[in-house]
């Protein structure tokens, strides 16, 4: 039946229900579309294209000086971050994760072997890996172990030739302490352990 063939005052109140109902259904679209907060039990969470929006924060050493440094590195595909991803109900995805940088893939784990896994809040652990020449690489987070191995034509071996702490001066890096076998299971990762930050910087090399 057409609303036109309705009562004046049936009329009106249809077409008042019909666009209360159409203000209802953009509401929602746009609470679905635009960035909002939703509530989730005790937590409330920023929806960005549908999904939890997770920040990752942390200073490492001269948090100002590192900044500069990292934004050298943005858009130009030398630069790279991962994280576990989090689901709305607090699960952490923590599956090992492979990105490809440069000539190497990176198998990054967010589950420390050495700290008791009660100890650890992995939906914190994250980083970034930028490379910085194509067999240099500083990695900074907390909560990471990673292993290399080459991509492309050339040796099928990836190995550690030196692994560095340090920190970012003036935009600079400032070698610390190097890192030997005990710190790196011999020559076959690097690891920012969990609950502080750290950065440390990496050179590779391929090999039979």
């Amino acid at each position: 039946m057409a609303i036109d063939c309705l009562p004046t005052d049936l009329r009106r109140l249809t077409t008042g229900v019909v666009l209360c109902l159409l203000g209802s259904f953009q509401t929602a679209h746009a609470q679905d579309t635009l960035p909002h907060l939703r509530k989730q039990g005790d937590a409330t969470h920023l929806v960005v294209d549908g999904e939890p929006m997770l920040m990752l924060g942390g200073e490492l050493g001269n948090a100002s000086a590192a900044s500069l440094a990292f934004m050298e590195h943005q858009g130009r595909g030398t630069m790279t971050g991962v994280r576990p991803p989090i689901a709305f109900d607090g699960t952490v995805d923590e599956a090992p994760q492979t990105v490809l940088l440069g000539d190497y893939v990176f198998e990054v784990s967010f589950v420390d072997p050495w700290t008791p896994r009660e100890e650890q809040r992995t939906e914190a652990h994250g980083g970034l890996i930028i490379a910085l020449d194509d067999d240099t690489f500083l990695a900074a987070g907390t909560g990471l172990t990673i292993t290399f191995a080459p991509q492309g034509p050339g040796d099928p071996i990836a190995g550690i030739d030196r692994i560095e702490e340090g920190t970012m001066i003036d935009g600079k890096w400032q070698p610390g302490r190097v890192l030997n076998g005990d710190q790196s299971h011999q020559g076959r990762h690097l690891r920012l352990p969990p609950g502080e930050a750290g950065m440390q910087r990496v050179t590779l090399y391929r090999y039979h």
